[in-house]
């Protein structure tokens, strides 16, 4: 691991220097995690905890424009993790760079290890960020995207590699356009991929409550909007709202090699809202995965997330604070109580923060240090 990652950043830092047009830019983050658990007797002790993470993306670019190289990865103590490597093309600056003008329109390809990419989405993450877009099955998948001067989004996706004994690739196909300033609607289909949830219920063990977070499935589609009243009517103080809505068929809660063949379908919906003014903003979201198993009854699992953030007036440093639950039917044992400090060094690329969580009767600080270059 530390000889691929200095081969790594020995190969950009010597390109960047070398060549004048490459410029090289990252973000490296780390923190520890450290649990304190609250027992029925009121005791608190510090639980064992050495994994430490740290989040390393580093990009290089030409500066042109015409290709970014990404080298991401988190890195765990005690780990052999590789670093992800992805390069995109942005064939409308090479052709500009070959004397041919495109205007406004855009066209780029993405190739390497792209983390499962998911569908271009209208879905506004300002709004508790709950609602998870369908993406593919595919570490290794390229990515066509054509925009127009943000008007138009389209995505063709398509991981050519199998995992042994499949036989079945991930493909993926959406767009997202925004004909009126302040208006967003997307769609998308996804072959072979997968969803995360808040909780849902497993199509197959739903009349025994089992609850997951992810399913895979065969087939997909989704729609979801967003409604910026802020941009479409002219007020003072933000304004959002957004909504979107996922159909799973062939879905389970197990990732196989081979593509999923059950009957049994899943569905997620959320809708939220945002809003701000001034030092303060705040959302609200609301969640609903349903599982639906094959000749049995649908069954539903409701789910919130509410926040609130401040700068407090004061330049780089930023509080929040949230509250969500992932089954309000069973609050007590499914809710999660958050928050966060973080002060930016002007002028450093340095950023301090602590998040803070309590879940089940565990409180987690998390400090963490940012470094962007």
């Amino acid at each position: 691991m530390k000889k691929v990652l200095a081969f790594a950043l020995v190969g950009l830092l010597a390109a960047s220097s070398v060549f004048a047009g490459i410029t090289l830019g990252g973000e490296f983050k780390a923190g520890y995690n450290i649990p304190l658990n609250f027992n029925d007797f009121g005791e608190t002790y510090i639980k064992a905890y050495n994994d430490a993470e740290a989040k390393l993306t580093i990009v290089a670019k030409d500066d042109d424009g015409i290709w970014t190289v990404t080298l991401k990865d988190s890195l765990k103590t005690n780990s052999g993790n590789a670093i992800k490597a992805t390069g995109t093309v942005n064939i409308d600056k090479l052709a500009a760079k070959l004397g041919s003008d495109w205007g406004n329109w855009k066209l780029s390809l993405t190739a390497g290890e792209n983390n499962n990419p998911s569908i271009s989405s209208a879905y506004n993450s300002d709004v508790g960020g709950g609602y998870s877009k369908i993406k593919m099955n595919a570490p290794h998948s390229m990515v066509f995207a054509v925009k127009d001067g943000g008007w138009v989004d389209v995505q063709v996706g398509i991981d050519p590699t199998f995992t042994k004994g499949s036989k079945d690739i991930s493909a993926m196909v959406s767009a997202k356009i925004a004909p009126i300033d302040g208006l967003a609607i997307s769609a998308g289909y996804v072959f072979n991929g997968s969803e995360s949830f808040y909780r849902i219920l497993d199509p197959a063990n739903a009349e025994v409550h089992t609850k997951v977070d992810t399913l895979y499935f065969a087939h997909a589609i989704a729609a979801e909007f967003n409604l910026n009243l802020a941009k479409m009517i002219g007020l003072d103080f933000d304004l959002a709202i957004s909504g979107g809505d996922s159909f799973l068929i062939g879905a389970q809660s197990t990732k196989t090699s081979v593509l999923p063949t059950a009957k049994d379908m899943g569905n997620a919906f959320g809708v939220g809202i945002y809003a701000g003014i001034d030092l303060i903003s705040g959302h609200a979201e609301f969640l609903m995965g349903t599982a639906i198993p094959d000749g049995g009854k649908a069954e539903s699992l409701f789910g919130f997330n509410a926040g609130i953030k401040s700068t407090c007036g004061v330049d780089g440093l930023t509080v929040n604070a949230n509250l969500k639950s992932i089954d309000v039917t069973e609050f007590a044992d499914n809710y999660e109580v958050s928050g966060g400090v973080s002060y930016g060094l002007s002028g450093t690329g340095i950023t301090l923060g602590c998040d803070l969580k309590f879940d089940k009767k565990v409180l987690t600080f998390t400090p963490t240090m940012t470094i962007k270059f």
